[in-house]
């Protein structure tokens, strides 16, 4: 039998392994309680009175020149002013979550879009860094709510980028938060780049909807070790189709990368940004917490 052959065939047996652990993760994890809804009441009232803070939360001739319209889709677009109900968003279980983890909140935000999830998390959070990346400029509205800005940084955008102008690295204050805006392409490695050095322990991750954009944003982060070792929670938005095995392959990797079990993931339905006025969201999430 020849090399290739032989190798070919361990190969195969090697996926159809990892296959079996992704498929029983999840379904040993599927709609894995992680509070109750008395636990996350507070919470949901201290978003729902952030969100009222903003009339409106993107101007049409902004949304009409962006690149990607904000990642907002021209069917919910009516819908983003609308006030949402109670139900749990996974902005409100990413802010209940955060407080288990003990040490400063170091925030990613992978599209940022209009900004309402990220302006929640920036209400939210107390003496807490947040980053937010995103191919958009940074939405006007949004960037009205932060003050002391500082453009840090400007550097050429890949060619190939649908995003024309330069990328940028731009600071502000929120309260006792500092705020960076990273308008970059997700797909940019020297983006990413940008970020080296730092260590995030919350990362939200929204922006390209592809499996392969899962891959390359995992692999960003392990080459410039953006993660923070202890303690740390990461959520990918839309799952399904062929996103959720990319999702289930990360957390094959981190398991060996962080000493992670089954127990560490866990994928459930939420609300996003337009609340009851779309169907829920599957979200997936990756942690590690105390305790």
């Amino acid at each position: 039998m020849m090399l290739s052959t032989i190798v070919a065939k361990i190969r195969r047996k090697v996926r159809a392994y990892l296959d079996r652990r992704r498929d029983k993760a999840l379904v040993a994890n599927l709609g894995k309680p992680l509070f109750t809804p008395e636990e996350i009441d507070l919470v949901v009232s201290q978003n729902r009175a952030a969100l009222s803070l903003i009339p409106n939360w993107i101007n049409d001739q902004v949304y009409e020149r962006s690149i990607f319209n904000y990642g907002l889709p021209r069917g919910l677009k009516h819908f983003i002013n609308e006030p949402i109900s109670r139900e749990t968003t996974y902005t409100d279980a990413l802010c209940h979550l955060q407080s288990k983890i003990k040490a400063p909140i170091r925030y990613l935000e992978l599209g940022v879009s209009v900004g309402k999830n990220f302006f929640q998390m920036a209400n939210f959070l107390k003496t807490a860094s947040l980053t937010g990346f995103d191919i958009e400029e940074i939405n006007p509205i949004l960037e009205s709510q932060f003050t002391e800005k500082t453009v840090i940084a400007r550097w050429p955008t890949m060619a190939s980028s649908m995003k024309k102008g330069d990328s940028s690295m731009t600071e502000y204050k929120f309260a006792a938060n500092k705020v960076s805006y990273l308008s970059g392409d997700i797909f940019d490695e020297t983006s990413w780049a940008r970020l080296a050095g730092m260590k995030f322990n919350v990362i939200f991750s929204d922006a390209f909807h592809s499996p392969d954009a899962l891959r390359f944003e995992h692999g960003m982060i392990k080459r410039y070790d953006l993660l923070d070792r202890d303690n740390f929670i990461i959520l990918w938005d839309d799952l399904g189709g062929e996103m959720t095995p990319a999702f289930l392959d990360i957390h094959v990797q981190m398991e060996s990368d962080f000493g992670l079990t089954s127990r560490n993931l866990a994928v459930n339905r939420y609300r996003g940004w337009v609340g009851q006025h779309e169907p829920e969201h599957l979200v997936g999430m990756i942690y590690k917490l105390p305790g």
